[in-house]
Parts: C-alpha cells; sequence; structure tokens
C-alpha cells in the first residue's frame, strides 16, 4: 500500500515555490521600475531578451545530447546481450533502473540543460557585443583583420566553443553510460562485442569534441593578441615565432585525431584514437609548452632589446593610436 503523502510536507513545498517566484517577480518588477525610471527600459528589455535567448538555446542543445544519449543507447541495445559476468552484475543495474528509466530519462536532461541555460545566459553582454558589432577601421598588423574582431567575434567565438565542447561531453557521458548499462558497450574481450550502433555514435561524438578541441587550438591564437606581459600587452617574439606556428600544429593534429576516432566505425578497435590522444597530448606539451619556453630562454634571453624591439614599437604605436595621440609629433 503505498505511502499517503503529508499535507503538511506539501503545503511547505507549495509555500517555499510561491515565495521564491514572488522574490523573483519583485525583483524582476523593481529592475523595469528603475530602468523607467531613467527612460530606458529597451535597455533592459534587450538584456533580458539576450538572456531568455541564450538560456533556451543553450538548455535545449545540452538536454537535447544528453536526452538523445540516453535514450539511443536504449534503443538501440542488443536483443540479446553477451553472456558474461560483467553482463550478469548489470542485469541487477537494469531491473533497479528500469521502473524510473522513463522519468529518468526526461528527468536528467531536463536538470542539466537547466544549468547549462542558466549558465549561458550569464554571457548576454558577450553575445550582444558580438551581435551589434562594429568595424574600427583598424587593421591587425600580426593577423590583418580588423581590430574589432578581437573586440566583439572572438569572445562570442571562444564562449561558443567552450559551450559546445561542454554539452558533447554530457552528451557523451550520458551515451557512454546508456550503452554500457544496456549492453551495447562491451568493455571486456576489447570491446569486441560492442555493438555497431554504440561505435557509431560514441566515436561520432568524441570525434566532435576533438574537432572543437582544434577550433580552440585555432581561436588561441588570436587571442595571444590580447595577453598581457610584464613590459606590454601583445604579441611578442615568441609568440610569432613558437607559439603562433605550434597553435596551427596543434590544430592540425586536433583535426587528424578526429578522424582516427571515426575510423573506429570500420576498424572496430578503440587503439588508433587512444594511440593519436596520447600523441595529441604529448605533442601539445612538447610543441605548446617546452618549445616556446626553449625559444624564450636560449633565443629571446640574450639577445632581448634587439629580439622584442619591433614588437614594443608596434605595442607604443597602437597605444598611441588608441588614446588618439598618433598625430602628434
Amino acid at each position: 500500500m503505498p505511502a499517503r503523502r503529508s499535507p503538511f510536507g506539501l503545503t511547505l513545498t507549495i509555500l517555499a515555490a510561491l515565495a521564491v517566484v514572488l522574490s523573483l517577480a519583485a525583483q524582476l518588477w523593481t529592475e523595469v521600475l528603475w530602468f523607467d525610471s531613467l527612460q530606458r527600459r529597451s535597455v533592459f528589455t534587450t538584456q533580458l531578451g539576450a538572456q531568455l535567448l541564450l538560456g533556451v538555446v543553450c538548455g535545449l542543445i545540452t538536454a537535447g545530447l544528453v536526452w538523445s544519449g540516453l535514450w539511443l543507447g536504449h534503443r538501440h541495445r542488443p536483443i540479446y546481450a553477451p553472456s558474461t559476468p560483467q553482463q550478469e552484475a548489470l542485469d541487477r543495474y537494469r531491473a533497479a533502473l528500469e521502473p524510473i528509466r522513463r522519468l529518468g530519462t526526461v528527468l536528467v536532461p531536463a536538470v542539466v540543460g537547466l544549468v547549462a541555460g542558466l549558465g549561458a545566459s550569464q554571457q548576454w553582454d558577450t553575445f550582444l557585443l558580438w551581435r551589434n558589432a562594429q568595424p574600427f577601421g583598424t587593421t591587425d598588423p600580426y593577423f590583418g583583420m580588423d581590430v574589432s574582431f578581437f573586440v566583439f567575434t572572438l569572445p562570442w567565438l571562444t564562449f561558443v566553443v567552450a559551450f559546445l565542447t561542454l554539452a558533447l561531453l554530457l552528451g557523451t557521458a550520458a551515451a557512454a553510460f546508456s550503452h554500457y548499462v544496456y549492453g551495447g558497450l562491451q568493455l571486456a574481450n576489447r570491446g569486441r562485442d560492442t555493438t555497431r550502433f554504440a561505435l557509431l555514435h560514441l566515436s561520432g561524438l568524441l570525434a566532435g569534441v576533438v574537432l572543437l578541441r582544434a577550433a580552440s587550438y585555432w581561436l588561441e591564437r588570436y587571442t595571444l593578441a590580447l595577453q598581457s606581459s610584464d613590459r606590454m600587452t601583445g604579441i611578442q617574439y615568441t609568440d610569432a615565432n613558437a607559439v603562433l606556428p605550434t597553435k596551427a600544429i596543434l590544430a592540425i593534429a586536433s583535426v587528424m585525431c578526429a578522424a582516427m576516432f571515426l575510423s573506429v566505425i570500420w576498424t572496430r578497435s578503440w587503439r588508433l584514437p587512444v594511440v593519436g590522444t596520447v600523441l595529441l597530448v604529448v605533442v601539445s606539451v612538447v610543441v605548446g609548452g617546452i618549445f616556446p619556453a626553449l625559444i624564450q630562454s636560449l633565443r629571446v634571453k640574450p639577445s632581448e632589446q634587439s629580439l622584442e624591439r619591433p614588437y614594443y614599437e608596434r605595442n607604443i604605436q597602437a597605444t598611441r593610436a588608441a588614446y588618439g595621440l598618433d598625430k602628434i609629433q
């Protein structure tokens, strides 16, 4: 006989929910009145609209990836799971999850999507800066791009790549969990009994994650123009001659690693992508960290004034132009 719910507990829950809703409504109305007093309600509605748009879109993307991972893992489970000690142990978990499977398939993505949407909505200013970007009419000396790209577009692209990476990782984790629990993903016997759909699904998601890492490496090239050192802000000798080329190499290596993950569909083995991932990590440490450090200590330090002089001059010119002093003799 099911336990009866306490009317007192239900009342407290309803009152707590009403208190939260009324508090949020009061805060919202206070903001509206304050902006109305300044005759700038459009500023508030623009911000609120951007927050809602980002929250809904990013929340739906994250929830969709997590939901699809859970649902597809169950939908394409093998009819007869291999008879192994591993599967016999998982039978108990499947039996325990079955009564709440449908609820969990909806509730877990909804909660994850809500959290992701709330976090993404805080980037409303980054979105609006990108959406209303205007050219500055000044070209960057290293990349040949308008300076407005670094102010308006680059922060937004960095956020998009970081968000999609997180969303894909969450979707991959949900898919791996579902495929493993329902027998599609086999860890024993070197994964030879893993279903073809599980290989296709997981390798595609992981390839997407690595491709986004390649995009991140490529965007990191542009962020060098914004980094600060002890003497200046912008690209210096080591950045131009060591870091920039290595970021491009790492981006290309990441694309090749993503192709290795897709090769799992035909080879049915994770050996190649695992080797590729390990090599990518080694290359990122050696080429992305050790090599620039050696250039800085062995090449730049002994002749710093002569090697860094052109970069200091460009930085001084950019600073004078930013403050409107470039026309003064």
